[in-house]
């Protein structure tokens, strides 16, 4: 496999995959967001939700 310039994934607007791991890590620390209690209903943010922030 082509060895990877570390400017590569940015200039496709992707993230590294150190960033995608220290997003992850941040999210499972129960950072931020939290999930809301409605009943017997919890809010999670969906997959959507992640690729909006990926833009």
């Amino acid at each position: 496999m082509t060895p990877r310039m570390p400017n590569d994934w940015h200039r496709h607007g992707l993230r590294s995959p150190e960033d995608l791991a220290a997003l992850v890590a941040e999210r499972l620390e129960g950072s931020d967001q939290q999930l809301v209690s409605a009943g017997d209903t919890r809010y999670e943010p969906s997959y959507a939700d992640f690729l909006g922030e990926q833009i």
